[in-house]
């Protein structure tokens, strides 16, 4: 995948790199509300992002999103989360290639694929801000064969990955590193459930803990998940996922009954990189 693109970007002409995975959608206007947004900022911003949604194999909504509003130096805010969410989110100044080097290949070789994207984002973040487009402009596809459901993979490539990022960042307050660790095992622990994989729920949920216990015990998504899996393996129920209808018509609109969360979760997304920009 890593080397994939890397061709890719050393065949490409233009000054914009846009990555699309073959399974994901971009919705319309999503290149040209991204490129607007870059011609409306200054050289120093090296990337913008846009919103997705998860869709399933019927290219509906599962329920689930990422959103952010988070913009300019991100570097430590970058580290603790990845807000952007997945490679089919970015637009990226192609300069920046030049600046950072492409997607790292060795992770494969480590058999440790997955966050490929994420470590890429953290170098265009040393040495650019970002910008965002606060629209759902690209539908994230997640089904049982993608490779993003390959958790060992995932966690093994985030850990590398962290690991790289402390050797050379030492300054950084080692409470970031664990935050990191705790948010990305919970963010196993979602995909899971989703899944109706209890045990392997109930395993992220612990790692989480494990990681950092503090944080954790203050997200209400921890209990509810620890519930909802004791709950099934106790009852062998498997409960359905949110299923929205079908369409390419994707607003807020669609998401009104998680207005709420939508809310929370800028309002939180905002008070964290409002704080690690004072350390």
């Amino acid at each position: 995948m890593a080397a994939a693109r890397n061709l890719g970007i050393k065949n490409a002409k233009g000054d914009y790199i846009a990555p699309l995975d073959a399974d994901d959608i971009w919705y319309p206007q999503n290149l040209e509300k991204q490129v607007k947004r870059f011609l409306a900022t200054k050289p120093s911003v090296g990337l913008v992002y846009a919103w997705s949604v998860d869709i399933n194999e019927e290219n509906s909504l599962t329920g689930d999103f990422r959103a952010s509003t988070i913009e300019g130096k991100v570097y430590k805010t970058l580290v603790c989360h990845n807000f952007l969410g997945n490679a089919s989110a970015s637009v990226i100044r192609a300069c920046c290639f030049e600046t950072v080097g492409g997607y790292n290949c060795q992770l494969n070789a480590q058999q440790a694929q997955g966050c490929e994207d994420w470590e890429l984002y953290l170098g265009i973040a040393e040495h650019y801000k970002f910008a965002v487009v606060p629209e759902f402009m690209i539908g994230y596809r997640k089904i049982v064969s993608s490779m993003s459901r390959d958790y060992s993979q995932m966690a093994k490539s985030h850990g590398l990955m962290l690991g790289d990022v402390q050797q050379r960042h030492p300054e950084i307050p080692a409470a970031l590193y664990r935050l990191s660790k705790s948010s990305f095992y919970m963010y196993l622990a979602r995909q899971s459930s989703q899944c109706s994989s209890d045990r392997s729920t109930l395993f992220w949920l612990s790692q989480a803990l494990k990681a950092d216990f503090i944080t954790p015990i203050f997200r209400y998504g921890l209990y509810i998940l620890f519930i909802k899996s004791v709950f099934r393996m106790i009852t062998k129920l498997k409960s359905d996922n949110y299923v929205n209808k079908p369409g390419l018509s994707v607003s807020y609109a669609d998401l009104t009954k998680r207005r709420g969360s939508l809310y929370f979760k800028l309002l939180l997304g905002n008070l964290l990189h409002r704080s690690l920009l004072m350390i």
